[in-house]
């Protein structure tokens, strides 16, 4: 469309875009041609590169009668290992510092000419199979320059040569290759399949011109250098928050705005302000146990779950507490004590202040308990865990392994380990008791809701946190997971926490 016949130059113009687009297309399909026959290389043969990398495995070929053997685990002549080999984890930004070493067995090989060839090769994992026979393929194969040196002589039975080299490796599963070749000969019997037309003498033996390739592997996995905030599952989990916040915002409102006197008077106020702000500063833990931990925020987020759960959740656990062991008849047992004790004072203006304020000052004395108890106990054993021992983050998990992409743990001691135990124990007693204690409370009428609504609550902290604990022991591996299972746990017990308001 559109072509316009009085244009000399046009079919010349259009024939250079064709052949330029059918070069393109020609290198994509030869590109992808040899990635096939790299995934099909381990039906051919045996190769290090699926699964073992500790040997080394060599490439001959006998430059007398061009035969080519099959690669296979090289014996003991050649042996290529590595000095300092490629950590199992790297920063995809940083060079992966090197050395590598090749010893020829002199009584079997006679090297000519010393190392022709050395370098790094390394193959993205999805291709299933690494040898460093392929050339550079952008973004899955990938090569470092070609290095030369001579073979030195080693306590006379080996020549070696040692080689410092580097590459970085783009974010990936990734195979890196030590590789080598040389030429050199072998005095073989004349009775060897491979012997050669070219006598050493005698008739006895020949000498074969062999050109080998040596190489040894290892697995690494370069991964992203990120911050805070740069992770998808981080952006989420703030967003998520900030609902949160949004809904604690109303339920603050209504408690401030409460016009019924009935609730004024059992407490309600106090116990439903502490449990709001108990709900945000237990919120705000996901802003702190991150991906990304330093050591102020391994110290910061103990603090704000250890607060936050003890405030959100003693106001539940103090009705949890009422809802069991004061039912009704209960209750009227004690006020119609407290009555027939004023009545036999003779103060009638003290049993009517007496029938009012029975159940109110019971809960007043309940609250006043267990704030003490639970916030008082949870907070000593983390003071007395800060002055023993400073949490900080950990670096590096494994000696092994250089970097990691996500830093989302502190570092474990046993000091820590008993101190964690111990937090750990009293919140899960406080919440199963509570479970229990809600479970087996009766109530009718109108406090039958609120009871209702007390278990749905408790309900889903106790889901959620065994939730989070078989999630985080099935797949350590994946801090990401992890994160994002625990966060949503935290909100959601924290949401979870403010139900019964």
């Amino acid at each position: 469309p559109g072509y316009n016949s009085n244009s000399a130059d046009r079919p010349e113009r259009r024939s250079l875009r064709e052949f330029e687009m059918t070069s393109a297309i020609s290198r994509r399909i030869l590109q992808l041609a040899v990635v096939v026959i790299v995934a099909l290389l381990p039906v051919l043969t045996e190769a290090y590169l699926r699964d073992d990398f500790q040997e080394t495995y060599c490439w001959t070929t006998n430059l007398d009668t061009n035969i080519n053997d099959v690669p296979s685990v090289c014996t003991d002549n050649v042996n290529l290992e590595w000095i300092v080999p490629p950590k199992r984890r790297v920063d995809e930004i940083s060079n992966i510092e090197t050395v590598f070493k090749v010893s020829i067995k002199a009584s079997a090989l006679n090297p000519v000419g010393g190392i022709l060839h050395a370098n790094l090769h390394a193959c993205k994992e999805i291709l299933g199979t690494c040898t460093p026979l392929i050339g550079e393929i952008p973004g899955l194969i990938i090569q470092s320059s070609v290095q030369m040196a001579p073979l030195t002589p080693e306590n006379g039975s080996h020549y070696t040569a040692t080689f410092r080299d580097s590459l970085r490796l783009g974010s990936g599963d990734w195979v890196m290759v030590a590789h080598v070749n040389f030429n050199a000969t072998r005095t073989v019997n004349s009775t060897s399949r491979c012997s050669s037309s070219s006598s050493s003498g005698g008739g006895n033996s020949t000498v074969q011109r062999l050109f080998i390739e040596a190489a040894t592997g290892r697995e690494v996995t370069s991964q992203n250098q990120l911050g805070y905030l740069q992770t998808t599952a981080e952006v989420f989990v703030v967003v998520v928050a900030c609902v949160a916040f949004c809904f604690y915002a109303y339920v603050l409102f209504l408690v401030l705005n409460v016009e019924n006197p009935q609730l004024w008077r059992h407490n309600f106020f106090s116990l439903a302000l502490m449990n709001v702000v108990g709900a945000v500063i237990f919120t705000a833990t996901v802003f702190l146990r991150t991906l990304y931990m330093t050591d102020a925020t391994c110290i910061a987020w103990l603090w704000t779950a250890v607060v936050g759960f003890s405030l959100m959740f003693t106001p539940v656990y103090e009705q949890a507490v009422f809802f069991f062991f004061f039912p009704p008849q209960r209750l009227n047992n004690i006020q119609h004590r407290r009555q027939s004790k004023t009545n036999d004072d003779g103060d009638g203006a003290a049993v009517v202040a007496n029938r009012r304020e029975g159940m109110p000052k019971i809960r007043e004395q309940l609250a006043a308990v267990f704030t003490t108890l639970i916030l008082g106990v949870n907070v000593i054993l983390l003071a007395g865990w800060m002055a023993a021992e400073t949490p900080r983050a950990r670096d590096r998990p494994d000696p092994d392994e250089d970097f990691e992409e996500f830093r989302d743990r502190c570092e474990d001691t046993s000091l820590s380990l008993a101190f964690t135990g111990a937090l750990v124990t009293i919140c899960g007693i406080l919440v199963i008791s509570a479970l229990v204690f809600l479970w087996m409370a009766k109530r009718h009428s109108f406090q039958m809701y609120a009871l209702m609504r007390m278990r749905r609550g408790v309900t889903i902290i106790a889901s959620v946190a065994i939730t989070t604990v078989v999630i985080d022991a099935a797949f350590t591996e994946d801090p990401e997971l992890n994160f994002l299972v625990r966060s949503l746990a935290i909100i959601s017990a924290s949401v979870a926490g403010t139900h019964w308001i």
